[in-house]
């Protein structure tokens, strides 16, 4: 058995969680790796991004909304390259969405498949989407920013 490949994750990562998240409107078409976006109108988009560690033996998932008023180069760098905009309080782990990083499992297929089904398919149901499912306006962004983005969009 060979550990999975970056490559191999994303494929196995499109395929793991567009199967729970594609029924809340999610969709990772506009993505070249695995980031899944729901636009909920021109200001605001919710993303929900499994990413690697260095050698793709765990991976953690980003939660967050965000907005092309954010980003001067949002065009640019949609949806693959987008900053988390609530920083490292944007992760999803076992107590809900926050500074809790938790590494998920996914050395080989087999591991991955097991701890998503065992564990993260329920995590993105029970706090991933009614976490983005409370923020609909560009408004309710502004009070979740944190980090450097917090800090950009000062008095905007």
């Amino acid at each position: 058995m060979k550990p999975l490949t970056h490559k191999q994750f994303d494929r196995l990562a499109r395929e793991l969680f567009g199967a729970v998240l594609g029924d809340y409107g999610f969709t990772c078409e506009a993505s070249s790796r695995c980031t899944f976006v729901r636009q909920i109108d021109a200001d605001v988009y919710h993303i929900i991004m499994p990413d690697p560690g260095t050698r793709c033996a765990w991976y953690d998932v980003h939660v967050f909304p965000t907005s092309p008023r954010l980003q001067n180069d949002f065009d640019t760098r949609f949806p693959d390259d987008l900053g988390n905009t609530l920083d490292v309080w944007g992760k999803l782990g076992e107590t809900g969405i926050g500074m809790n990083t938790q590494g998920f499992n996914c050395k080989y297929e087999s591991n991955m498949r097991a701890r998503f089904s065992q564990t993260v398919a329920k995590l993105l149901t029970t706090y991933a989407v009614p976490f983005l499912d409370q923020i609909q306006s560009y408004n309710e962004v502004l009070p979740h920013l944190r980090g450097p983005m917090a800090k950009m969009n000062k008095g905007k």
